[in-house]
This record gives structure tokens, sequence and C-alpha cells, in this order.
């Protein structure tokens, strides 16, 4: 990370070439970052039932506390639509869901992800793949569809946090969202002083579902503002 652009509590917006000295109530509206080539990843997913959220986000949420800079990762919880190009395996089915991608060996890769595996998820799919094939491994659309979300950055989260997180997404909540997630932030993103990246979004298919989906966002957002949720796009 070279440089961000912010709008500081003021008003003003300015350039840092030090990032690590964000202001205090600044807004980061920019990133300026140096890419690096990479080699094939050891990545995938490791899905679990829906009825085990608490348990698998919970455990995720302690182990990036010690996971090192080279493996980025995200605990999603995904409810998948009752449509014919879904796999037969996830279709009509909602999931906690485990990704990660670790720029090292294989070997590497599995001694760090043992103590989520440990958990016996009902499907893994990790294995080497390029750089290229991680989208395809976060499930994205094939294909250009309309979408309402949601996205923030959070600090530290404490274990209410992930708790206050279920009563709104997680399996007894009846949530229109196709998707909720946070997302690791490791490394030198971590000079942003925020822990996590937020996601949440939904597939509107007509006025009353999208006025739904925008009423469960805005749950999902008041559910982690105590614990420093700034909104990316308000």
């Amino acid at each position: 990370m070279l440089a961000a652009e912010i709008v500081t509590a003021d008003g003003e917006t300015e350039r840092l070439d030090d990032v690590a000295a964000l202001p205090a109530g600044s807004v980061v509206t920019a990133l300026e970052l140096a890419l690096h080539p990479a080699d094939d990843l050891y990545a995938g997913a490791l899905f679990f039932s829906f009825d085990r959220a608490d348990e698998v986000m919970h455990a995720w949420r302690e182990w990036t506390a010690t996971a090192p800079a080279e493996i980025t990762s995200m605990a999603r919880l995904m409810r998948f639509a009752e449509r014919h190009d879904e796999p037969e395996l996830v279709r009509a089915r909602a999931f906690a869901i485990v990704e990660a991608a670790h720029l090292g060996t294989p070997a590497e890769g599995a001694e760090l992800l043992a103590p989520l595996r440990a958990l016996r998820p009902e499907l893994d799919t990790f294995s080497i793949v390029p750089p290229s094939a991680l989208g395809h491994l976060h499930m994205e659309p094939e294909h250009p569809e309309a979408r309402l979300a949601d996205d923030g950055l959070v600090g530290e989260l404490e274990p209410q946090a992930i708790d206050d997180l279920l009563a709104v997404a997680g399996p007894a909540s009846h949530s229109p969202l196709a998707t909720v997630e946070l997302r690791h932030a490791s490394g030198a993103l971590e000079t942003l002083r925020r822990g996590y990246f937020t996601h949440a979004a939904g597939t509107p298919a007509d006025a009353a579902s999208a006025a739904a989906i925008e009423a469960q966002l805005a749950l999902v957002a008041a559910a982690l503002a105590p614990y420093g949720a700034v909104a990316l796009n308000p």
C-alpha cells in the first residue's frame, strides 16, 4: 500500500504517502497499491451446514487472531437460490463458509487451515489454483445481475459482535440476503486500523424484495455499528 486519498473530519481532501498516519475521523476514498507477481495459490472454501454458523463464525474469528499475512480469509453466511444454474449440492441451501487463499506451499496452507478443518466441513474445495481462479472460487456470478449491497470496515471483532451479526443474518433470521461476509484485513491493510471488511448483498426480483433487502442491509449495519463499523458506501 503506497498511498491513500482521504477526506478529513473537516471535509478537506488529502493524499497520504504514509498510510500509518491516517488521521482519526477521516474517510479513505482511494488507495494506491503496488502489485506483485504471484504464482499459484492454495485456495478454496470449507462449507458447513447453516445450523453450525455460530460455531464456525466464532472459530474463524479466533483463528484470524494468529493467521499470518500470507493467508487471507473470510467467513460468510450464504444462501443459494433455487436456480437451475446452481450446483445441485448447494441449490436452495444455506451454508456457513470459510474461504481462504494462501501464498505458499500446499503443506504450509494445510497446516494453517488445520484448526478449521478439525470442525469437519461438509465440503472442502481447497486445491492449487492460479490467481485468476479466485473469482470463481468466491462463486461470483457468471453474468451481470442486479444486486443491492452494503460494504464497510469494522475494528477488532468481539465475540458479541459475531452474536449480534448472526441475530440478523444467521439461521433464525430468515434474512433475504444472499451473502453476508466478514473479510479479514491482514498484513498491510491493518494500517487502516480496521481489522475486518464487511460485505452484505441480495438480489432483488421485484420492488417488494428490493425493499426487504434494503431493510435487512440496514439491520446488518446497525448490528455492527457498536463495534466501530464505518460504511464504505453510505
